[in-house]
């Protein structure tokens, strides 16, 4: 065959047909700030062992720990790495990964050795040798049925059960040496690429920690959040005793006519812990004046707070509800961000003054003239004037309400923060976790496109800054709440599944979302379909799929 002819980032490269993009990366010399892991061709994401012959005349983009398609490949790899290193010491074992927390994944190894400061040294130190030995990783073609039988045998019934969900009769696990795995997207061709990395004891797992997008030549300091891994094993505890770890385990419920009932006992569940939540701010109605509700973006926070006061109401307590978006500064006020324009998500943006002393007034007794932003003009106007009852408490939701310069004039004792996420605590199978990110991401397509007509296109285009604002003022803070709350459910994505890929259909490959469009379609077909007729009307998914009792 002829040689190939391609473009590189714009540089002109031929190659014999059998070469790859990764030749094509050692002879053009391209090198990037952070590690490039995936490439681009067009609208579709390619491997770098890709061959040449079917990229023949394509410009071809590289992706690097700066893109998030570049960092999901990176962390692939190395959970890649990590199993084959944990299968070759502990072949009784299986690694299970958990879910994201503190900037890393946690892990534990399940039928083997207690995960202890040494055990986890043995397999860190057998991940180094892998990745210093640069293995070979292939990607080859096998029939969904082989890799079946051999997941069963190895002990990984999650995957094996979920694998009979998979339409396509062919699968393409990922092969170095004798070891097998599959994984729901591309790999890099060769252990080498995932040199940064660490792995440290957390009990009764590990904590894999890798670079992302904000650290491309360092890992991201490490940074203890025992809160939020408390409220993933609790969600892991009460997801045991449902039955409802795994996406088999969804769509075997489903399938089954227990769909109904699953979503009762996740419901139930919900309603459980609002109730507790209710019950600590009773406890605590002498001194509490201020509630103070945050999360990020598709949490649903508006739903939780609506729940929370009719728990409240229970004790007798009454919620005067205050808006933060209505302490805005005047817009020619507002700080500017680096791309110039005003950066309205950030503290500055708000009244910070003026917030802490009518809340301070409120607290007193005080009768107060709450502001009201009206965005048409830009700024402030005077709203009606309000006092504190005696039975009430003010209840605030906004992105910085764990933020303590936000209420700084207000003493410790009288506020309770609450901190609302959805933190997936469902898994595809063993090897595999459903990111949290993913979650909301789906939750905000659905529904921006059923309450704002948004498109797809354009939920995605903002999504990227609304991570940017979530991770500047919402994360930071999230250790900082009283309690936290977990918005997730274990049958939201089969709820999701249909309305979701009905927004998606029309996303062809000539769409600049393509990319994003495809990686969700891929992992939501492993789904059943669930009905929405057994959702309850106060449930915190009809936020998103619509028929919310607490909507108008």
């Amino acid at each position: 065959m002829e040689q190939v002819h391609l473009y590189l980032e714009g540089r002109s490269v031929i190659l014999d047909p059998q070469e790859t993009v990764e030749t094509a990366l050692h002879k053009t010399g391209i090198t990037h700030e952070g590690q490039i892991t995936v490439a681009q061709m067009g609208n579709r994401l390619i491997r770098l062992d890709t061959k040449a012959y079917r990229l023949a005349d394509q410009g071809i983009t590289l992706l690097d720990l700066n893109h998030s398609d570049g960092v999901r490949v990176y962390v692939r790899t190395l959970c890649f790495v990590m199993a084959m290193a944990c299968a070759r010491l502990y072949p009784e074992a299986i690694l299970q990964i958990e879910h994201s927390v503190s900037k890393g994944l946690y892990c534990e190894l399940r039928g083997g050795p207690a995960l202890s400061p040494e055990t986890v040294k043995r397999i860190r130190d057998e991940m180094r040798s892998l990745i210093d030995r640069d293995l070979r990783i292939e990607r080859r073609e096998m029939q969904k049925e082989e890799l079946i039988r051999y997941s069963e045998q190895n002990g990984l019934s999650d995957r094996a059960r979920l694998l009979h969900y998979r339409p396509e009769d062919t699968v393409h696990p990922y092969i170095c040496g004798e070891y097998i795995d599959y994984y729901y997207g591309y790999l890099t061709p060769r252990t080498g690429y995932v040199g940064l990395f660490d792995l440290i004891a957390h009990e009764p797992g590990m904590i894999l920690r890798y670079p992302r997008k904000e650290y491309t030549h360092t890992l991201p300091p490490y940074l203890d959040s025992p809160k939020h891994f408390d409220i993933f094993a609790e969600s892991e505890r009460l997801g045991a005793l449902s039955g409802v770890r795994c996406i088999a385990d969804v769509n075997d419920r489903i399938l089954s006519g227990q769909g109904p009932d699953m979503v009762r006992i996740c419901e139930a569940l919900h309603e459980k812990k609002v109730a507790a939540i209710s019950d600590r701010i009773a406890e605590r109605m002498g001194d509490v004046k201020l509630v103070l509700v945050a999360g990020p973006s598709s949490s649903g926070k508006t739903t939780f707070v609506q729940r929370l006061r009719v728990q409240l109401m229970t004790h007798g307590i009454r919620c005067l509800t205050i808006s933060l978006d209505n302490y805005y500064r005047e817009r020619s006020e507002a700080p500017l961000g680096p791309d110039g324009l005003p950066d309205l998500e950030c503290l500055e943006a708000l009244d910070t003054d003026l917030f802490n002393r009518q809340m301070q007034a409120l607290a007193e007794g005080e009768t107060v003239r709450l502001p009201i932003f009206d965005f048409t003009i830009g700024r402030q106007q005077p709203g009606g004037e309000v006092r504190l009852a005696p039975d009430q408490v003010l209840l605030v939701e906004g992105i910085h309400g764990l933020n303590e310069k936000l209420s700084v004039s207000i003493p410790h004792e009288q506020k309770y923060k609450i901190y609302v996420s959805a933190l997936t605590q469902l898994n595809m199978d063993e090897h595999n976790r459903i990111p949290t990110t993913d979650t909301r991401l789906i939750r905000r397509l659905v529904r921006d496109a059923r309450t704002r007509g948004s498109s797809v296109q354009e939920t995605l285009a903002m999504w990227p800054s609304v991570r940017v604002g979530e991770k500047r003022y919402i994360f930071p803070y999230q250790e900082q709440a009283d309690i936290m709350f977990n918005s997730a459910m274990p049958y939201e994505l089969a709820a999701l599944k249909a309305p979701a890929l009905a927004i998606m259909a029309g996303i062809t490959e000539s769409d600049p979302s393509f990319i994003e469009v495809h990686r969700l379609r891929k992992f939501l077909k492993y789904f059943t379909a669930l009905s929405h007729e057994s959702i309850s009307e106060n449930s915190i998914l009809r936020e998103f799929i619509g028929g919310s009792c607490f909507a108008g």
